[in-house]
This record gives C-alpha cells, sequence and structure tokens, in this order.
C-alpha cells in the first residue's frame, strides 16, 4: 500500500476515534460564534442582535431570489448573493416559520457570497437575508407566496 495513503487512513481513523470519543468537538467550535439565543430569534433584527449587531441596514447590495409562487412549501429554492465588501456571514430568516432562522452560512475572505439552498416554508411569507459584512449588518428580503404549508416548518 502506499505509504501517503496508509498515513491519511491512519489520520482519519484517529480523527474518528476522538470524534466518536467525544474528545474532539468540532461543532463546538462552529457554534461558538452565535453561542446565544440564534435558533430562538423571532424576526431578522433579533437574529442580528443575537450575532452582536445593534443596528440592521437595509441594502440593494443584496440580492434575495425565489420563485414568486409554489405550489408547497415543502422544498422552496432560495438564492442570495451579496456585492457588499467582506461579506462573511449569510442568515437566512423566514418571518412566519415557527422557526425563523432556517439558514446560516459563514464564507471565508475572499470567495463570493452567494448562496443557493432549499428551504422549507410553513405558508405565504418574507424570506430575510441578514449578512454581515465588515462587522455592520444589512438586510434584504423577498416575498414568497405558497399554496400548501411545508407541514410544521419546524
Amino acid at each position: 500500500m502506499d505509504q501517503k495513503r496508509r498515513d491519511f487512513l491512519d489520520l482519519t481513523t484517529t480523527l474518528s476515534i476522538a470524534m466518536a470519543g467525544g474528545v474532539l468537538l468540532p461543532w463546538a467550535a462552529l457554534a461558538k460564534e452565535w453561542e446565544g439565543d440564534l435558533l430562538k430569534t423571532r424576526t431578522f433584527q433579533e437574529a442580528a442582535q443575537a450575532l452582536g449587531g445593534d443596528l440592521v441596514v437595509e441594502s440593494t447590495a443584496i440580492t434575495v431570489s425565489g420563485p414568486e409562487l409554489v405550489d408547497s412549501g415543502y422544498i422552496v429554492p432560495v438564492s442570495v448573493e451579496s456585492r457588499l465588501e467582506g461579506t462573511d456571514l449569510i442568515v437566512l430568516v423566514v418571518q412566519k416559520n415557527p422557526t425563523p432562522v432556517v439558514g446560516v452560512f459563514k464564507f471565508p475572505e475572499g470567495t463570493q457570497p452567494s448562496l443557493n439552498t432549499r428551504i422549507k416554508m410553513g405558508e405565504t411569507s418574507s424570506v430575510y437575508a441578514v449578512v454581515r459584512a465588515k462587522n455592520n449588518y444589512y438586510v434584504a428580503s423577498t416575498v414568497i407566496k405558497v399554496r400548501s404549508g411545508g407541514g410544521g416548518c419546524g
């Protein structure tokens, strides 16, 4: 067996055992940034405050898009693009969902801050994208109409 492959297998086995044993907790490190009550927030303003932002400014440099009308809220495609320099975080908030925060996306420095994802919506609602750029918070939104809800959305 090739030595590089053997080293790779040894490393992945060791990491797997460490994670299974609770020694290595990657989710704890990732969760530190929004350790507060982000998932308990009810509005995009509360989400920004949970992340440490005091003021949220509406911005035309953010594009939130999705279908105008969907037959079912179970799978709703949504796209977000930020043209704000220094964007490192995008939070998706669906105003009328039981759990409004439906996605948190981090972007490394130097990458294009855009995303395409699928979300679940219980009813017709505004979809907000809260963007953090250079430690300032911005928001943009769109309304998506839902004919049939997404079954609890929680």
